[in-house]
């Protein structure tokens, strides 16, 4: 996965932020038009930042993709207060549906992010994260949502992927015990 050079992260970030003090006038669509995606850039980034942080590594379909996706949607809703945003990282950027005779359904992966995606917005509700949430309590709030119990990952059962809920452990953050030991 190709992540953002984090030298450059802050400085779209100061960007933004002077868009909307230099533009208090902006109307909401302005602002959406021009800033929202880079705020949910700059989440899902973060959100890959904190993940590396925590485990070690990034992949796509274990417990690090179901934790990274659910702290990007944390990260959104705190950079944007935008639910939109979180569902459509939830859905993208790989084809989300097969075809069946007349009928679609998700595939494992776009299952896993869909699910994901809800239960970071279900716990961000629950704990109140807005933009003026800390980072900590965004951090807080990803942990709590990815140990809740309600979490996505795949499994390999005779070479087909399938989903599977699973209640994410405080010990799965290999990073965060060898600071411990």
């Amino acid at each position: 996965m190709a992540y953002l050079d984090y030298d450059y992260r802050y400085d779209i970030w100061n960007e933004l932020k002077k868009f909307e003090d230099e533009n208090p006038q902006a109307t909401e669509e302005q602002i959406t038009d021009y800033f929202l995606d880079f705020k949910a850039i700059f989440a899902v980034e973060q959100a890959a930042y904190e993940t590396q942080r925590l485990f070690g590594y990034n992949a796509e379909f274990d417990e690090t993709g179901a934790y990274r996706k659910i702290a990007a949607g944390m990260w959104i809703l705190h950079y944007t207060e935008n639910c939109m945003l979180v569902d459509y990282w939830s859905l993208s950027p790989s084809e989300g549906f097969v075809r069946e005779g007349s009928t679609s359904r998700l595939t494992a992966p776009k299952y896993m992010d869909l699910i994901n995606g809800l239960t970071a917005k279900s716990f961000a509700f629950e704990a109140g994260i807005t933009r003026k949430s800390t980072e900590t309590d965004v951090r807080l709030a990803a942990i709590k949502a990815y140990t809740g119990g309600e979490t996505v990952k795949l499994e390999k059962v005779g070479g087909e992927q399938f989903p599977r809920v699973f209640k994410g452990n405080i010990k799965d953050f290999q990073n965060s015990r060898k600071k411990q030991q």
